[in-house]
């Protein structure tokens, strides 16, 4: 099964980050969607650009295995939205994103997968 392709006016909006990209759809209003990968680690999600309000699914995307997903959250970026995992006989962490300087939106990751030690803090996107 595929994923849909982006409408052509979006996708010139699509605004590059470290990892992923935020999609800048006018007709989405406040409400935009995002996608980044770190590493083996996928996180997808949504931000309200008024409230700060996120929500976000949290992936590890992995040879063979595909991709697996680890956790969810939901929050204010003000506050700082956490998540975190234990998956047998896969690995276990946490990831916070939260907003800084008031626009940017960082992720802040410590994760353990297959014996393989991901951690850091990094800008996706600004709003």
């Amino acid at each position: 099964m595929t994923e849909p392709a982006l409408d052509p006016a979006v996708l010139a909006q699509l605004t590059p980050t470290a990892g992923g990209f935020v999609g800048l759809d006018p007709l989405a209003g406040t409400a935009q969607s995002f996608h980044a990968t770190v590493g083996t680690l996928v996180v997808e999600g949504t931000l309200d650009t008024g409230t700060k309000d996120a929500s976000y699914d949290l992936y590890v995307q992995l040879p063979i295995l595909g991709k697996i997903k680890l956790a969810s959250a939901q929050g204010n970026l003000a506050n700082g939205v956490t998540s975190s995992y234990d998956v047998p006989n896969l690995g276990s962490g946490t990831s916070d994103l939260y907003l800084k300087n008031d626009h940017q939106i960082w992720l802040n990751y410590a994760s353990t997968m297959l014996g393989q030690v991901q951690q850091g803090d990094i800008q996706l996107f600004t709003v």
